[in-house]
């Protein structure tokens, strides 16, 4: 890093990513700690979204995902909450293959019991599952590293 510039750049950059890749480990982390309560599924579906890869062209190649979506209920004291967060990783919801979105999808079927994490101070935020994916990790660890590279050569740019 030669310049104030280049430096600033990378912390920036690290900070950006940091923000979008940190930000659901660090939420996935702190609802790990929520009390839960039991829920029950009230629907699962799958959804098929279709996207151009390249939206400038109107005749361009298309990709196509399928979506599990997941409605329950739960409830906190004496009130009565629905949700549908499962994660806070939308992408692990979301897959390529057909035969993969059903399976996904049926194991939250209408009916099946949950184990529902609730945020203390909100109970009507809350979520499934806590798990976090291990590219999230790398992605968030990446971030971090290169947030601490900038700021390293900001500091030593501007000390001499």
């Amino acid at each position: 890093m030669d310049t104030i510039q280049g430096a600033s750049i990378i912390a920036a950059a690290g900070a950006a990513g940091l923000f979008f890749f940190g930000r659901p480990v660090l939420r996935a982390w702190r609802a790990a700690l929520w009390p839960h309560a039991q829920g029950t599924v009230t629907r699962s579906w799958t959804e098929t979204v279709t996207r151009e890869i390249n939206p400038t062209e109107s005749a361009g190649p298309t990709t196509t995902r399928i979506n599990v979506r997941v409605n329950y209920r739960y409830v906190v004291g004496c009130t009565a909450h629905s949700g549908d967060r499962v994660t806070f990783f939308p992408s692990t919801m979301s897959h390529g293959f057909a035969q993969l979105a059903r399976e996904h999808s049926d194991r939250y079927a209408a009916g099946t019991a949950l184990d529902v994490r609730y945020d203390p101070r909100n109970p009507s935020d809350a979520v499934i599952e806590t798990r976090i994916p291990r590219p999230s990790y790398l992605a968030a660890g990446l971030a971090a590293a290169l947030l601490m590279a900038g700021l390293v050569g900001l500091i030593s740019l501007l000390v001499s």
